[in-house]
């Protein structure tokens, strides 16, 4: 008959299994986030160079005393267009 070790020392394979399980979920998830707050940031550079652009069309327009009316003309600039030229997720 068999006798078993009262006291033993070390983990099991499966408790091992199982924490490195639960370690390559949180990198995932982990990597997964970092992923998206780089698309978050990719976005917010389009729109504050989108905005410094329409800064200096305006800042040009009154230089030479041309008036941009927003609707009228050519002088609205859509974002998402923007966006979808230099490839970028929105």
């Amino acid at each position: 008959m068999l006798f078993l070790r009262k006291s033993k020392k070390g983990f099991t394979l499966v408790e091992l299994m199982v924490v490195v399980a639960i370690i390559g979920i949180l990198a995932l998830l982990g990597l997964r986030l970092f992923l998206m707050q780089q698309i978050r940031a990719k976005n917010a550079i389009v729109k504050a160079n989108t905005a410094t652009c329409h800064t200096i069309i305006q800042g040009n327009l009154a230089d030479t005393d041309y008036s941009a009316v927003d609707g009228i003309g050519n002088t609205t600039v859509n974002v998402n267009d923007v966006a979808a030229v230099m490839d970028i997720r929105t």
